[in-house]
């Protein structure tokens, strides 16, 4: 899916408060010494989906397995995906390691037109990705669902990995 961005549209990025990006920092640069602006702190999009990395920029990572593809969102995230004719929906989801070790399971769903096909279990901080599939033939509308209820997410709300998702004939 990653590699057909005009299918995948971000309805819920689960930024409920905008913050800055948690990677970035007020750097003291060598030529610029301990005085002066320095490099100055970026809000570059942070908390949005992104294809095949993760929502701080890193290499998608679940229990320390890394993927190469597949899209890393928030909890609170609703991904809506166009669907041509496919009839499987496959990924593999779990936490992302840049993520706090704080904080409650996440589950993970899918809806097609409004219905739930398929959850997840609940996922903890560490536990290894497990694997979602959903019939989708005859689904218009195709629903990636991210949801968490950990205390750690009012202070940040944590990553989340849709691992090698696609859309299969």
């Amino acid at each position: 899916m990653s590699e057909q961005p005009g299918r995948v549209n971000p309805a819920v990025d689960g930024v409920d408060t905008p913050r800055a990006d948690p990677t970035i920092h007020h750097s003291v640069t060598a030529w610029s010494g301990t005085k002066g602006p320095g490099e100055h702190v970026q809000y570059g999009g942070w908390g949005g989906a992104r294809a095949d990395r993760a929502v701080y920029g890193q290499v998608l990572r679940v229990a320390g397995k890394d993927y190469d593809t597949g899209l890393g969102v928030l909890a609170g995230s609703r991904l809506e995906v166009r669907n041509a004719g496919f009839r499987r929906f496959a990924a593999e989801v779990g936490i992302d390691d840049a993520g706090l070790a704080a904080g409650g399971p996440m589950r993970f769903a899918v809806y097609g037109d409004g219905k739930l096909l398929a959850t997840s279990p609940p996922i903890d901080f560490g536990d290894p990705a497990t694997v979602l599939e959903a019939d989708v033939s005859g689904v218009k509308i195709v629903e990636l669902v991210t949801r968490s209820s950990g205390p750690g997410d009012a202070v940040q709300p944590r990553p989340a990995v849709w691992a090698n998702a696609r859309l299969l004939r």
